[in-house]
Parts: C-alpha cells; sequence; structure tokens
C-alpha cells in the first residue's frame, strides 16, 4: 500500500507540473498575441488618426531614388502628424505619365506631393485636389521653370564640380589623366566643369581633356605607368561608359577608373560588379527629409524656398 501512495504521489507530481507547463504556455501565447494585436490595433490607430497625407511619386526608372526620398520623409513625418504613401508604378510596363500620377494625388486629396521629374521639355500642372486647389509640390531630378512647384531640390552645379575635383585629385593623387565625358551644353553643366577645372588649376600632374566618349585609344593605347580616370557626369554617359568597358575588358583588367554619376538600377549594377569605381549621386534620404519639411514650412506660413542645394555622396566599392 505504501508503494502504491508513493507512485500515486510521483503521478500527481508529474501531472501538477505538467498542467503548470501547459498554463504557463498559455499565458505566454494569449499575452504575446494580445501584445501583438495592441501594437496593430495602434499602428492602424495611428494611420488613421495622422492629419496629412503626403505622397511620394514618379516614374518606376527612379523607383530606387524615390524609395530613398520616401524613406527619409517618413522619418519626418511623425513630427507633422502625417502619413507619406509611395505612389510608384511597379514595372516599366505600369509607367504612366506625371500628369497621371498627380491625378492620383489629387483624387486622395494629399496634403502635398513630393516628385521625380525627368523630362523637362514636357509641360506640367500643378496637381490639384477634388475642390480645384493646389496641393503643395516640392520636386527633384530636373528643374522645369514652368512648373508652379513650391521648392525644388537638386544640384547646386559651382559646389557639385568643387566635390569632383576634389574627388580627382585623390584618385589621381601623384599624377594622370582626366578623361571627362561631356556632350552637355546646358549653363548648369558649363558651370560645373568650369568649378572642376578651378579646382584642378593648381594640379599640373593631371592632365585634363574633355571627350565625346570612351573609346579604344584610351582603353588600348593610354601609358599603363600612367593612372587613367573616365569622369562621366550624366546617368546616360556613364552606362555607355560601362557598357563599352563591359564588352572589351570582360575581365575587368583596365588600365583606367571609371567615376560615374547616377543611381538608377543599371548604374548600381555596374558598381556593383566592380566595373565602375565610384558612383556621384544626390543624398535621395536627406532630400526627403528636406521636401517634407518644405510642405510644412509653406502650410504652416505660406512660402517655402524655392530652390534648394541637395547633399552629394560618393559611393565605392563595397
Amino acid at each position: 500500500m505504501q508503494i502504491n501512495s508513493k507512485k500515486s504521489k510521483r503521478l500527481y507530481a508529474v501531472i501538477f507540473s505538467l498542467v503548470a507547463v501547459i498554463i504557463l504556455c498559455i499565458t505566454f501565447l494569449l499575452s504575446t498575441f494580445f501584445n501583438i494585436r495592441k501594437k496593430t490595433v495602434s499602428d492602424r490607430a495611428d494611420k488613421f488618426q495622422a492629419r496629412y497625407h503626403i505622397v511620394v511619386l514618379g516614374n518606376y526608372e527612379n523607383e530606387l531614388f524615390l524609395k530613398q526620398v520616401y524613406e527619409g520623409a517618413k522619418k519626418q513625418s511623425e513630427q507633422y502628424n502625417a502619413v507619406v504613401e509611395f505612389y510608384v508604378p511597379s514595372s516599366q510596363a505600369e509607367n504612366v505619365s506625371l500628369e497621371k500620377l498627380f491625378d492620383y494625388a489629387g483624387f486622395v486629396n494629399a496634403d502635398g506631393v513630393i516628385a521625380y521629374i525627368d523630362d523637362s521639355e514636357l509641360k506640367y500642372n500643378v496637381p490639384r485636389r477634388v475642390d480645384g486647389t493646389e496641393i503643395p509640390l516640392v520636386t527633384t531630378g530636373v528643374y522645369v521653370p514652368s512648373l508652379n512647384q513650391i521648392s525644388f531640390i537638386g544640384n547646386n552645379w559651382w559646389e557639385l564640380g568643387k566635390k569632383i575635383g576634389k574627388e580627382v585629385i585623390k584618385l589621381l593623387q601623384g599624377g594622370g589623366n582626366l578623361y571627362v565625358i561631356s556632350k552637355e551644353t546646358s549653363p548648369n553643366y558649363g558651370n560645373l566643369t568650369g568649378s572642376l577645372f578651378e579646382s584642378l588649376n593648381s594640379h599640373s600632374e593631371i592632365k585634363v581633356q574633355m571627350i565625346d566618349g570612351l573609346s579604344s585609344d584610351i582603353i588600348f593605347d593610354s601609358n599603363e605607368n600612367e593612372k587613367n580616370l573616365v569622369l562621366c557626369l550624366t546617368e546616360e554617359s556613364t552606362i555607355n561608359t560601362a557598357q563599352i568597358t563591359k564588352e572589351l575588358q570582360p575581365d575587368n583588367n583596365k588600365n583606367y577608373s571609371i567615376i560615374g554619376f547616377g543611381s538608377n538600377e543599371t548604374c548600381l549594377y555596374y558598381l556593383e560588379n566592380k566595373i565602375i569605381t565610384e558612383l556621384i549621386s544626390l543624398d535621395q534620404e536627406k532630400i526627403g527629409e528636406t521636401a517634407i519639411n518644405q510642405i510644412f514650412e509653406y502650410t504652416n506660413k505660406g512660402y517655402a524656398n524655392s530652390y534648394i542645394a541637395a547633399d552629394v555622396k560618393f559611393k565605392g566599392w563595397e
């Protein structure tokens, strides 16, 4: 009888322990569930209670750039009780005109729009709400004087030339050849190259030559004992130069380096594959932060800075 009593006590102890473990597990799971539910409801409430709605928009080819702009704007949104929406076509096939994207912002009665403009030749109308009132518009990319934007955030071309000059001096330390690809004739690029050359004036060891594009002479006939640097000032020339390099120097055993300009998917591909040495691009997150600040400067005070120089960054191999 005593033996059975001991067995019964052990059995009860095991059962009690199992029940206790089960209760603890159920308590933990319920606690986790309600915490997650509470957070989800809270997040939804935050979005529902947001007073302002800002839309970041543009076409698919600028998606990577705009995604960073969106992230920067989102960082600043809480202090303005605003929600930021990213509205960009998910593929090239879905691209629509900027006017159609503006129409969407009007349809949702947005309180502000941050847009990437990639063609200065087209005619654009400022986005309007359903009641016909203008939506405050901040642009980046290409400046369009005829567009009634409250602010444009883009290059300060003279300062950009100076920053590129410093990077060239660093990469060609000790001397070398700089080949500048520039087919552009606009005043902006004139300011950039003028500032660049001024920065290099005191460095006679660096020989500068303006060219229309990368040629076989530069690829095959350059002095192997000299450093050679090819500088591209547009996304188009960056991609063309990288493509020529990939075709003629597939093993990347080239006697020159490339500084490219741009931040689209193709440019980043060539950087990641070490065909381009460095990429110059605007600080997209900073553009987003600045843009949302300007929208609420205008909303609260009735004015904004009409032209703001964006910060520039140089991205090399990781």
